[in-house]
């Protein structure tokens, strides 16, 4: 395999994971960002903290395109990876694939207020707007109430909500653009 010119961030997490897979089976490795700097087989593990700037440095080191997942438990993003985002397009970073969600609008709140800094500052950049994930039946919060009562809980009422496989996410996230990089 390459060296790593790929940054996951979030890459142990349910997207992430998938397109640390995927890029593999391409013959790609990349650095998997997370708290504790442990990676996957077969890519290089950084530690990673979105309020740590002393953290930043090694995940940029020699990468040219980043995924982009915010940070656990922030309401707005945006100050959070605002400082990460400037220091990775200092460091030459030019593509950058955002997750974001459907609901979320550019310039929005939350991943919308990302969402526009990308537009306006990224040489490269892609937003990924999934809605909700078929995982959620399979590794999280429905699989209770599916396994024990057999029902599904959602907000939803009577409308209808399409759900969106994790390996498809990642499949877009591996190539929109194509992470075969110059």
């Amino acid at each position: 395999m390459s060296n790593p010119s790929i940054l996951l961030t979030g890459g142990t997490g349910k997207t992430g994971r998938r397109i640390a897979a995927q890029l593999a089976g391409k013959g790609l490795k990349a650095r998997i960002a997370s708290p504790t700097g442990a990676g996957p087989a077969g890519h290089q593990g950084v530690r990673f903290d979105w309020l740590d700037e002393s953290t930043y440095a090694d995940a940029v080191a020699g990468i040219s395109a980043v995924y982009l997942l915010a940070p656990a438990g922030v309401a707005e993003p945006l100050p959070a990876m605002q400082p990460f985002l400037d220091q990775a397009l200092k460091a030459g970073v030019h593509r950058f694939v955002l997750l974001s969600a459907s609901s979320l609008e550019e310039d929005g709140p939350m991943m919308g207020k990302v969402h526009a800094y990308l537009r306006r500052n990224a040489p490269e950049w892609a937003v990924l707007r999934p809605t909700w994930f078929m995982q959620n039946f399979s590794e999280q919060q429905h699989l209770p109430t599916i396994r024990d009562e057999g029902r599904i809980y959602s907000a939803t009422g009577d409308g209808r909500v399409p759900f969106i496989d994790a390996d498809d996410i990642g499949a877009s996230a591996r190539s929109v653009p194509d992470y075969t990089l110059r």
